[in-house]
Order: structure tokens, then C-alpha cells, then sequence
């Protein structure tokens, strides 16, 4: 069994339009969709916003069921001058950006968390294949929009100058994935670049753009792991 995490109902709903056998219940008080997608037994489920409701989903479910791997899915703010809204975001490597225990922390692999490099490698081709402009790389979390001209995003591209997107969740799925030696993947399409005036417009007008990429993406990737 798979678990998809995704933060926003618009997200979740994006990729429950794809599935088959759906089935919507309660699981200790988190929102989960049991389904069926591309003959795949999954669980999508609704974390909330922020690395700390990811983590509590994420892990909670963990002890319910018996995953073989975890998806994180959704939107994506970009970080670098080519992209686009709408682009996917594939990370091979996940750190939190707003996490400061020392001169040390960027470098401590406690706090480092790698996505299987095979799965994403496939992802990545899967995306090219579906003439997707697509980005692997590192992505950074933490529990703040970043808008334009704001410090934290002159913080983030000074401590992290090749991270390809920031997000809110990322982290702690890879965190709970690490612990309980379970694979995982980050699969997301930008809703907006931060790098441009006006961003937070640009997240409301394209999140279902970025939902439906994400949720595109999921499925084909799903469809390959036979």
C-alpha cells in the first residue's frame, strides 16, 4: 500500500478525481481517501499546512497501515530564474530551511533527507516523457510562505542557492519516511515563483494548476511501479 500526504483539500481532491473504488472516512481525526489508483492500493490523505501537521499525519498512518512508500504531493514555490508556474519539482534532497541549531546544521545528517534516487530518476523521466518542463533537485521547507522581496527569501537563496523550490511540508515527510526506513518521493508543480513580484497572487490563481500537474504526475508515476 502507497500513502499520499497532501496539505491542501485542492491537492487531495486533484488526484481523488483519478482514482477508482474511493472510499472517504475519518482515521484518527485525519481525513483519508482509501482508493484504488492505476491498480494501486492507496491512501491519500489531507496533513494540513506546515511541517508539524505533516509530521503528526504522516506518522499516525504509519502505525495504522502498512505503507511501502510515501508520496508527497501538491504545489511548490520556485527558486530559480527558469522556471514557470506550472513546472514539476522532483527533489533528491530535503532540508528544512528555517531549522538553525548552529554552525553546523546545513551538514548534519540528522537533519538531511533523501527521497529514493531511483524513484525520482523515474519520475523525472516520467515527466520529460509527458512533455513536462521538470526540475530535480534539492527542495527546502519550512512554516512560512515566502513572498517576494521578503528576508526569509534573501535567507533561503543565501543558505540554499540550488534548492529548485520552497514548501511546508516536505521535510517532515522525510523525516517520519527516515525513521520508519520507509522510501519516499517528493512529486509537486510550482504554483507560484517567489522570485517574481506578486507571487502570493499568482499561488491563488494557479494552485489548481499546480494540483492538477501534481496530481498528473502521481498517477503515471503510480502506474510504473508494477
Amino acid at each position: 500500500m502507497i500513502l499520499i500526504v497532501a496539505a491542501m483539500l485542492e491537492e487531495l481532491n486533484a488526484l481523488k478525481m483519478l482514482g477508482d473504488n474511493v472510499a472517504s472516512r475519518v482515521v484518527s481525526d485525519i481525513s483519508v481517501v482509501e482508493m484504488e489508483l492505476a491498480n494501486q492500493k492507496v491512501v491519500l490523505c489531507l496533513s494540513g499546512v506546515g511541517k508539524v501537521n505533516a509530521a503528526y499525519t504522516t506518522a499516525t498512518l504509519c502505525e495504522i497501515y502498512d505503507f511501502r512508500m510515501i508520496i508527497n504531493i501538491g504545489s511548490a514555490g520556485g527558486l530559480q530564474e527558469n522556471q514557470r508556474v506550472g513546472d514539476i519539482v522532483i527533489a533528491d534532497l530535503v532540508r528544512a530551511h528555517d531549522f538553525d541549531i548552529g554552525p553546523n546544521t546545513l551538514t548534519d545528517a540528522r537533519f538531511i533527507y533523501h527521497p529514493n534516487l531511483d524513484y525520482a530518476q523515474k519520475a523525472y523521466t516520467i515527466a520529460k516523457n509527458l512533455g513536462y518542463r521538470v526540475h530535480l533537485g534539492e527542495i527546502v521547507s519550512g512554516d512560512q510562505f515566502i513572498t517576494h522581496g521578503s528576508e526569509a527569501l534573501e535567507r533561503i537563496k543565501t543558505k540554499f542557492a540550488d534548492a529548485i523550490c520552497v514548501e511546508m511540508e516536505a521535510v517532515a515527510v522525510g523525516a517520519v519516511s527516515k525513521r520508519r526506513d520507509i522510501p519516499f518521493i517528493i512529486l509537486r508543480s510550482l504554483s507560484d515563483v517567489p522570485l517574481k513580484t506578486g507571487n502570493e497572487l499568482e499561488f491563488e490563481a494557479y494552485l489548481p494548476i499546480a494540483s492538477k500537474h501534481s496530481a498528473e504526475i502521481t498517477q503515471h508515476f503510480i502506474a510504473s511501479m508494477v
